[in-house]
């Protein structure tokens, strides 16, 4: 019987205790929530970069025509001067299409002076019979008949100087297109990351793809670091910003360098992906470093004080029941009592706090807590501040 009765002791307290607990957690009917109070303060956030070191100075050369390599005439490592020849590229279709042009050229030539000949005569016999004319010495339809003529021979010329025109202008452009079978250095450099092999065909460049990388040439003396970046890093950064970069192939500490370049890559099919290249106060960086990843870390400027608000209070559309239609982050607002979801704007963050530039004002009270709560509250919901974690500042 004594075993017994302390059984039955045993579970009415914890059942008490369960019932307390229940109460402690739900505020006798409201959500227990933890929240703080929207802050203002300086947020100096960070950016941590990944990319590759790169040849500061680099010139891609790509193929302009759809032809295979003849002949490599440069490998990786050797140096060019601006005008010396890369490659050749096998074309015998263009080669024939240029001879023939060339041939229609002195073809139309030869007819260009015939038919200046035959206007030098026309206007020659033209001007007898207008002489003559005036004399009456002979028929006035006899007149007529030199001056038409002398009028045909003229278009005759006409003619063949548009056509002759026309024909040089399409050898121009076939030995242009020659001319880019000849492939050579636009610049002087190194000969760097040789892509393509003897018997391949290139392909030219078009709207929707660029043609094939043949090359490059780089200036091996200076080297950069580039950096992927998403369109929300790129606002947050600027032409001189400083920069620390580490490598694990140099290890030791981080080489100091500031932002040159903020650009698009220009690749098809990244859009919305942006480029940093960061330049360095060392004169010589060992060419090893080339194409090795990087990470650049960047400390922001936090500029004019604003509202802060820990990670944990700011919430994104489709993680609370009625916030799917947002389409940007929000936090959940305690005001009255009651939970209200408020569309925010942030600007800066670092891996604690976030700012606000829009939706909130200073001692507004957002929730934090805990994580198992913050995805089942919903607009209008009753909660209470959990006084044992104490409103933090």
């Amino acid at each position: 019987m004594p075993t017994r009765r302390l059984g039955w002791i045993a579970l009415v307290a914890l059942l008490a205790i369960a019932l307390f607990a229940s109460h402690r957690q739900r505020g006798y009917g409201r959500t227990v929530v933890q929240a703080v109070p929207v802050a203002r303060g300086v947020l100096a956030g960070k950016l941590s970069l990944t990319g590759a070191f790169d040849y500061a100075n680099v010139t891609e050369i790509r193929a302009e025509v759809v032809a295979p390599v003849a002949k490599l005439l440069v490998a990786d490592g050797q140096s060019v001067r601006a005008g010396d020849a890369l490659l050749e590229l096998r074309a015998p279709d263009v080669d024939a299409e240029v001879d023939r042009l060339e041939a229609t050229v002195a073809r139309v030539a030869a007819e260009l002076a015939r038919a200046e000949v035959a206007l030098r005569l026309a206007r020659s016999n033209e001007s007898r019979v207008l002489r003559l004319g005036h004399t009456h010495l002979i028929p006035q339809d006899r007149v007529e008949t030199a001056q038409r003529e002398s009028e045909s021979a003229a278009a005759g010329v006409r003619a063949a100087q548009a056509s002759l025109k026309e024909a040089q202008l399409a050898v121009r452009h076939a030995r242009a297109m020659q001319q880019k079978l000849h492939v050579t250095a636009p610049v002087d450099g190194t000969v760097v990351d040789v892509s393509i092999r003897e018997g391949e065909v290139a392909i030219p460049t078009s709207a929707a793809l660029p043609g094939s990388l043949l090359l490059k040439l780089a200036d091996t003396h200076r080297l950069i670091a580039r950096v992927e970046l998403s369109e929300a890093e790129l606002g947050k950064l600027k032409v001189g910003d400083r920069a620390r970069v580490r490598s694990t192939v140099l290890g030791g500490a981080p080489l100091p360098g500031e932002f040159v370049a903020l650009r698009a890559r220009a690749a098809s099919g990244e859009q919305g992906r942006f480029q940093g290249e960061i330049a360095f106060a060392a004169d010589a960086l060992p060419t090893r470093l080339v194409h090795t990843s990087c990470i650049a870390d960047v400390d922001l400027d936090g500029g004019e004080p604003g509202l802060i608000v820990p990670l944990e209070a700011i919430r994104y559309p489709g993680q609370n029941v009625g916030s799917e239609a947002l389409t940007a982050p929000y936090v959940l607002r305690v005001g009255a009592g009651r939970i209200a979801m408020v569309p925010v704007e942030t600007g800066l963050g670092d891996d604690r706090h976030q700012r606000i530039e829009r939706g909130l004002r200073e001692g507004d009270l957002v929730v934090t807590g805990p994580a198992s709560v913050l995805a089942t509250l919903v607009v209008g919901q009753d909660v209470v501040v959990d006084t044992a974690h104490g409103v933090r500042r």
